[in-house]
């Protein structure tokens, strides 16, 4: 019982960091459109940023899981002094396998960026180089940041790390308003480099200075062969984790090279659609695969039947938030993009752009929100290799759909290949979870269904003919009756939606209304 408000108070201090990186990043986003729009050099900064990103979401994704329980594990036994030990060898371990990519990448910047977008001429090739020697470094403060972080995270202490790593995109947001005018583009890759330059030595500082074992510990050393035997097993359990992690990101890269085969401006419109995306997915959907997770875990520990209901509960949680925001990606992309990136170099046409790949990629929300939490119970099961297989099998299908719905429907064949992609992996899960598992129920009730489906289409309606009427009569090329239009219909459709999954008897509707009434009554009191 004591644990609990710990727990929720854990959460609130992610959601609530979750919120700031989001705002942040689509306020760099906004500047970004303002001052690069769909021009070549921002197509050549997305491109830079293709390598780096791919080797930090390989190595993040399989160093932080399995870190943790390696952490927590010599914590029980050797305290921090173990824990310290073990850290300190893995980065160098990791800065050992980073070597390659960071020389490759001084060396041959050109080739790196012939390869990943064959489509680029010369020109696009060499701006694209110069941009990748300043984001392969950001890649290596990232991962010794991830890893540093760990220490925190197995004493349940988050909010340390978290708002040291609000000191990236603030240097991001900084660099790039005060050196623009002077390196242009440049700036883009300077302030995320400035950032996690400041973030690592102050975490690490902060971990020498504040983590001791708790009072009354007695630390028992362990033999030098079980830490390579530890060692050994952390980085087999690595490679599994780093496959499965990082599906999206490497499907990501292939869409890049795709693309660039595409008009210029392609690539940063898809570059632009899918922030919105992966925003909305990290607020809602992440957040909530990071509360269940544990609770999966420590229900597969238990029975079968007790995974099946945490499951259920998880997915019914899932649907009720991916179904609304893959209704409103249709509905209301055109207000969203508008206010987002629509002034400066990104005109009117690029927002339609911007709008088309959302709706593409609407499904993809409701899919993926099932992908994560099916996942998870891969993982709290210990299957890591089918898990892998599924993201390798996912990744190829990725690249197939990509070069044929290219040809068909350019740009837009590529959204709606993710979505195809992130479809064909909820039936997979689901079927090797149930040949794995015959209790395990990985559907929902067809009359919840049919009820969220319903609330959500009648919402989507109203939000469409409010987003008409409202550009129908006022200016939208102004700034401020765009924030009343996107704001007027998040609040609408909000409204609508709970309130008829209210009237529709959904008890997790239900649970949210009395929470935040409950949570608004002292507010009211004089």
């Amino acid at each position: 019982m004591k644990q609990a408000p710990s727990a929720l108070r854990s959460t609130l201090v992610v959601s609530v960091a979750r919120v700031a990186n989001a705002i942040l990043a689509l306020l760099i986003g906004v500047l970004s459109a303002r001052y690069f729009g769909t021009s070549v050099a921002k197509d050549c900064y997305v491109i830079a940023q293709a390598v780096p990103n791919l080797a930090t979401m390989i190595l993040v994704g399989g160093v932080w899981s399995t870190l943790l329980v390696m952490l927590a594990e010599i914590g029980q036994h050797e305290g921090i002094a173990g824990q310290r030990a073990f850290v300190r060898r893995t980065l160098r371990q990791v800065s050992f396998l980073l070597a390659p990519v960071l020389l490759l990448a001084l060396a041959f910047p050109e080739r790196v960026i012939g390869l990943i977008a064959p489509g680029f001429g010369p020109t696009r090739v060499e701006l694209a180089g110069r941009l990748l020697r300043f984001t392969i470094f950001t890649t290596l403060g990232t991962v010794f940041f991830t890893v540093i972080r760990c220490l925190f995270e197995t004493r349940s202490n988050f909010i340390v790390p978290i708002s040291v790593n609000l000191l990236v995109p603030i240097a991001s947001l900084v660099a790039l308003v005060s050196l623009v005018d002077r390196i242009g583009v440049l700036s883009l890759a300077a302030g995320p480099l400035l950032g996690m330059g400041l973030a690592v030595p102050l975490l690490g500082s902060i971990a020498l200075m504040t983590l001791r074992d708790p009072e009354g510990f007695i630390p028992r050393p362990r033999a030098p062969l079980l830490h390579k035997e530890r060692h050994r097993h952390f980085w087999a359990a690595f490679i599994p984790m780093s496959i499965g992690a990082n599906c999206g990101q490497i499907n990501l890269l292939i869409d890049n090279a795709f693309a660039s085969y595409l008009p210029t401006g392609s690539i940063t419109m898809l570059g632009f659609a899918f922030v919105i995306v992966l925003n909305a997915e990290q607020l809602t959907i992440h957040s909530l695969v990071e509360v269940a997770f544990p609770r999966l875990v420590a229900a597969g520990l238990r029975t079968a039947k007790d995974l099946s209901q945490q499951l259920q509960s998880t997915l019914r949680y899932m649907y009720l938030v991916t179904t609304p925001i893959s209704v409103g990606c249709v509905v209301f992309g055109a207000p969203l993009a508008r206010l987002l990136f629509e002034r400066g170099e990104f005109q009117a046409s690029s927002t339609h752009g911007v709008a088309r790949l959302l709706a593409c990629y609407s499904l993809e929300i409701l899919f993926m929100g099932h992908v994560l939490a099916l996942s998870r119970v891969l993982i709290a099961r210990k299957r890591f290799a089918p898990l892998a297989w599924l993201s390798l099998g996912a990744i190829l299908t990725n690249a197939l759909l990509d070069y044929v719905l290219m040809r068909l429907l350019g740009v837009n064949g590529i959204a709606l290949a993710t979505t195809l992609v992130s479809g064909l992996q909820c039936v997979a899960l689901s079927m090797l979870l149930r040949r794995d598992a015959v209790t395990l129920r990985t559907t929902l009730p067809s009359d919840f269904l049919a009820k969220v489906v319903g609330s959500a289409s009648i919402m989507g309606a109203l939000v469409l003919g409010w987003a008409s009427a409202f550009e129908h009569a006022l200016d939208t090329s102004r700034e401020i009756p765009r924030l009343i239009e996107v704001l007027s219909g998040l609040a609408l459709g909000a409204a609508t939606y709970v309130g008829l999954l209210h009237a529709l008897r959904i008890e997790e509707a239900r649970s949210i209304l009395r929470r935040f009434l409950a949570a608004a009554r002292p507010l009211a009191r004089p």
